[in-house]
């Protein structure tokens, strides 16, 4: 089986969105709560699942018994193949259960799902089909293929992932994804071709009322008043071009946070954390109205890059 990390999207600004949103090469798809998931049958019939991190024992990490029922769905495709997409509930939005399921034991995770509700796999991109490579073809043949696929195949849990192509239709998918609770959606250029691991900058856009992205914290501004002596604010830097520059302003930390950040910070430990912005003003390589979301420990310092979510 291969190991394949699937390709990104990435946060962008303003005039990009209001572009894609005109432009009829872009497509719209809802942008899921789950896990993402890539689903492989080799010439030998094999089926694997693996998400996108790497496993401790090496290549990808395998979660094919999880999820017995999409199994059984694929062997319903008699060739090879290679699908992109994410692991989720049939409707609504809870993440840690996904989680949950997906990081128990198989036999915890199967009971999980008897007992509560089943997971489905909702797939948006094909990278190999009859032992043919279909990365370098732009998503508009890839999505023909994933069509024709669908009816030919009638799945469970398995359920091809809707586009909405027209202007007036991607603006209401926005709106009606938000106030249903949704980060956002994503827009898709139909000219791209898939880059494994990457995250073009004008392929796959994710537009959400607030982006999320990853910074190095490195120093901070003192607080005035309550906050005379502890932080007011976390000064962020992310990676552009290969150097570290300062890209945001950080407030909307908790109380008990600023003297411990502090305490840290003045030790010259390296603290890795999420933050939310508005958008991003690239004329000075800043983040607009930048809010503390939380620590991460599980982001390398190198991969806090400028504009990536």
């Amino acid at each position: 089986m291969k190991n394949i990390r699937p390709m990104g999207a990435t946060g962008t600004t303003k005039e990009k969105i209001e572009a894609a949103y005109i432009n009829p090469d872009y497509v719209a798809e809802k942008k899921f709560d789950g896990s993402r998931y890539v689903i492989q049958i080799d010439n030998k019939r094999n089926i694997q699942l693996t998400s996108r991190s790497l496993s401790v024992k090496g290549g990808m990490c395998d979660k094919t018994d999880r999820v017995p029922q999409i199994i059984e769905d694929i062997k319903k495709i008699s060739k090879e193949i290679i699908l992109d997409g994410e692991i989720d509930i049939l409707e609504g939005r809870n993440f840690h259960y996904v989680q949950g399921c997906m990081g128990s034991l198989f036999e915890r995770a199967i009971q999980i799902q008897k007992e509560e509700q089943m997971l489905y796999y909702k797939c948006f991109d094909i990278l190999e089909y009859k032992g043919e490579d279909l990365r370098n073809r732009p998503l508009r043949e890839r999505r023909k293929i994933l069509e024709e696929l669908f009816k030919e195949n009638k799945f469970k849990y398995i359920k091809l992932v809707e586009q909405v192509k027209d202007e007036r239709g991607k603006r209401e998918l926005f709106d009606i994804e938000i106030e249903n609770g949704s980060e956002g959606i994503i827009l898709k250029n139909l000219n791209s071709i898939y880059l494994e691991d990457k995250r073009p900058s004008n392929t796959w856009l994710k537009v959400k009322l607030t982006q999320t992205y990853d910074g190095i914290i490195t120093g901070y501004h003192l607080g005035t008043g309550k906050y005379t002596g502890m932080i007011g604010s976390l000064i962020v830097s992310q990676y552009l071009n290969g150097e570290l520059v300062e890209v945001a302003d950080c407030g909307g930390i908790k109380d008990e946070l600023r003297e411990e950040l502090k305490k840290r910070i003045d030790k010259g430990e390296k603290i890795i954390i999420t933050f939310k912005a508005q958008e991003i003003e690239t004329a000075h390589n800043r983040y607009r109205h930048p809010r503390f979301s939380h620590i991460r420990l599980d982001k390398p310092e190198k991969e806090c890059i400028y504009g990536q979510t």
